[in-house]
């Protein structure tokens, strides 16, 4: 029998996977209907080392958009990581 917190983590992993197969959904459906012009953004942190990259006329703002959540997702693992081990 499964406990409450596997079972969370199982719910948290399904909407993980839902919400990125939507999005690549979003994303194959408007290049479909788009003109040709394709513009992209995005961040891939491996380890310590964040790799930013973009392509296209309009990169500039959805790579920094893509910093910044990348910056508050850090921020939110460190303080939530503090605070299961009591440190805040």
């Amino acid at each position: 029998m499964a406990s409450n917190s596997s079972q969370f983590v199982f719910k948290l992993l399904l909407l993980g996977v839902s919400l990125i197969s939507l999005g690549v959904i979003l994303i194959v459906i408007a290049s479909v209907f788009s003109d040709g012009s394709v513009n992209l953004g995005g961040i891939i942190v491996i380890g310590p080392i964040p790799i930013i990259f973009g392509a296209g006329e309009n990169a500039w703002p959805m790579t920094l958009i893509a910093t910044i959540l990348a910056i508050a997702c850090l921020i939110l693992f460190l303080l939530l990581g503090r605070q299961k081990q009591g440190g805040l």
